[in-house]
């Protein structure tokens, strides 16, 4: 989903189609064949193996050329809000992906072989591994660091304009989402019913979990605060 709402992709036998919640062309079959799908700001990013496409949702056209990536290409961790212009693309070697106008610029990313990101806002990209968050920037091969998300990351996202961080996080005795400031300090660590799906806003439960647990419990997080993954 795009984080205006407006947007869903669905997958299809041959592909993909989008949905226009708010239009009168519901579905339409993308033009392209890739299986990652991913809305960064105002476009829709498809991978095709090495291959990087990019859509309008609008016209279904090519806002610049396609670019090849070197080494392998597998998923698509989308910057933060309706007007990003950043990605990380994971693989080998992890990439930082900017659309400046037409043209895609890449960058690849210093990383430790553990190490994973797990979102973007603007230059700011969190990684994280081995029970260490870290924040880093152009330039900055680290910001700051943080001990507070130990388990494995099932998702993240930016929330409150930037202000803070939600990260999903599994561990041997809980599924939690763990609230940070946008500096990695710690604001709230919440026990969640165990985590089967991460989509959009929402979270989906195991069947056996309470309806009362899925359904307006404290223990669910805000509403929008994930980019769109499943796991």
């Amino acid at each position: 989903m795009s984080r205006t709402g407006r947007w869903v992709v669905l997958p299809a036998p041959d592909g993909h189609e989008l949905v226009d919640l708010l239009g009168t062309a519901t579905r339409r079959r993308l033009p392209v064949g890739g299986r990652t799908v991913a809305f960064v700001g105002a476009e829709l990013w498809v991978l095709d193996g090495q291959l990087l496409q990019r859509l309008r949702p609008d016209d279904l056209q090519a806002p610049g050329p396609d670019t090849y990536l070197e080494g392998t290409a597998q998923a698509v961790v989308a910057g933060y809000g309706a007007a990003a212009r950043d990605a990380v693309i994971g693989g080998d070697p992890r990439v930082r992906v900017g659309a400046r106008d037409a043209q895609l610029v890449v960058e690849a990313l210093e990383l430790a072989p553990h190490e994973e990101a797990i979102a973007v806002h603007g230059h700011r990209v969190l990684v994280h591994g081995r029970g260490i968050l870290r924040a880093i920037e152009r330039g900055k091969p680290e910001v700051w660091r943080s001990k507070s998300v130990v388990g494995d990351v099932l998702a993240a996202s930016i929330i409150l304009g930037g202000r803070a961080i939600v990260v999903v996080e599994r561990t041997s005795e809980a599924d939690r989402a763990i609230v940070l400031r946008a500096n990695g300090a710690l604001i709230h660590r919440i026990d969640l019913p165990t985590v089967e799906r991460w989509l959009g806003p929402y979270l989906n439960y195991e069947p056996d979990t309470p309806a009362s647990a899925a359904a307006g419990s404290p223990n669910r997080p805000a509403e929008g605060v994930a980019q769109a993954k499943e796991g």
